[in-house]
C-alpha cells in the first residue's frame, strides 16, 4: 500500500507542474469540492489535444495518493484505458442495456460495489457527450438510493468531460433534434453542472496553429461550407498512401488512414498489401 501511495505521489509531483492555467482552474475547483463539504458537479469541455485526460489523471493520482476513493470511468473502452484504473461506465455502475427514463442500475444496496460508491470522493466520467441522458439519470437515481441522499449524483463530486463537437449519442434514424434532446445537457442533473473550458491545444507543433483553427471553426459551426486546404489534398489513394507511408515496408510511425466506410477500408488495405514484400496471409 505504501509503495502504491509513493507511485501516486510521484505521478502527482511530476504532473502538477505541467498543468496550464485552464487545467489548473478545473483541478483546483474539483479537488476542493471532492475533499470539502459541498460536493458539486463539473464538466470539462475541450477539443482533442487540450489535455482533458491529463487533467483527469492528475486529479485521480492526487486523491488516491491521499487515500481517497476515486472512481474513473468513460463511455468507451478506449477512453477508459487512458484513465488510471479506468473502466467503462457500464461496467462500473452495472448500467442495463435497455434503458427507460425510469431505469435504475443493477447494484444491490448492500453489495461491495455499493459500499465502495459510498466511500467515493470523486467520480470522473470521460466521453460523456456520447452517452444518452437516460444513462446519467439512471446512475444518479441509483447513487441517490445507495447514499440515501437526494443531492445530485448522490452527493458525490463528479467531473464529466468530453467534446460536444464530436459524436453525440447514436440513435438509429434519429433527427438532429432527437439527438440533441438525448444528450447530457438535457438530463435532470445538468442544471447543477459547472463547466470549465480547455482551449489551449497541447499537441500543436510549430506552424500548426492554422490547421487547429481550421478544425475548430468547423467544429464550432463557423464554417458551414469549406474547401480542404491545398496542402492536405491528395489526387488519388496511391498518393495518399505515399504521403502517409513513404516507405510502406519500413513503417515505424503511428500514422493511420481514417475513412468512413468499410468498403474504402478494404480498398486501402488491398492497395497497401500489394506494396508489401513477401506473401500476404
Amino acid at each position: 500500500m505504501e509503495e502504491q501511495s509513493n507511485i501516486f505521489e510521484s505521478n502527482w509531483n511530476l504532473d502538477a507542474e505541467k498543468l496550464n492555467l485552464e487545467q489548473r482552474e478545473c483541478f483546483n475547483n474539483v479537488y476542493n469540492s471532492s475533499i470539502g463539504v459541498e460536493p458539486q458537479l463539473f464538466f470539462l469541455d475541450g477539443p482533442g489535444g487540450t489535455g482533458k485526460t491529463f487533467t483527469y489523471n492528475v486529479l485521480i493520482s492526487r486523491l488516491r495518493q491521499e487515500g481517497h476513493i476515486c472512481l474513473a470511468v468513460a463511455s468507451s473502452g478506449i477512453a477508459a484505458e487512458l484513465l488510471i484504473g479506468g473502466r467503462t461506465a457500464h461496467s462500473r455502475f452495472k448500467i442495463p442495456t435497455d434503458l427507460t427514463s425510469e431505469s435504475y442500475c443493477n447494484i444491490r444496496p448492500q453489495s461491495k460495489l455499493a459500499k465502495l460508491i459510498k466511500q467515493a470522493k470523486l467520480i470522473v466520467w470521460d466521453e460523456a457527450p456520447m452517452t444518452h441522458k437516460h444513462v446519467f439519470d439512471a446512475v444518479q437515481r441509483t447513487l441517490q438510493d445507495i447514499t440515501q441522499s437526494s443531492a445530485p449524483m448522490g452527493g458525490i463530486t463528479t467531473l464529466f468531460g468530453g467534446d460536444f463537437r464530436q459524436c453525440l449519442p447514436v440513435i438509429p434514424r434519429a433527427s438532429r433534434n432527437q439527438l440533441v434532446r438525448s444528450s447530457i445537457k438535457r438530463s435532470k442533473m445538468w442544471r447543477h453542472v459547472k463547466t470549465f473550458e480547455l482551449l489551449q491545444n497541447m499537441r500543436v507543433l510549430e506552424g500548426g496553429q492554422n490547421h487547429i483553427d481550421f478544425l475548430m471553426d468547423i467544429g464550432n459551426g463557423v464554417l458551414s461550407t469549406f474547401a480542404i486546404p491545398e496542402d492536405l489534398k491528395q489526387n488519388s489513394l496511391d498518393e495518399l498512401i505515399d504521403f502517409v507511408y513513404p516507405n510502406v515496408n519500413q513503417i515505424q510511425s503511428n500514422s493511420v488512414i481514417l475513412t468512413t466506410k468499410n468498403k474504402t477500408v478494404e480498398l486501402i488495405n488491398t492497395l497497401i498489401l500489394e506494396r508489401l514484400n513477401g506473401e500476404a496471409r
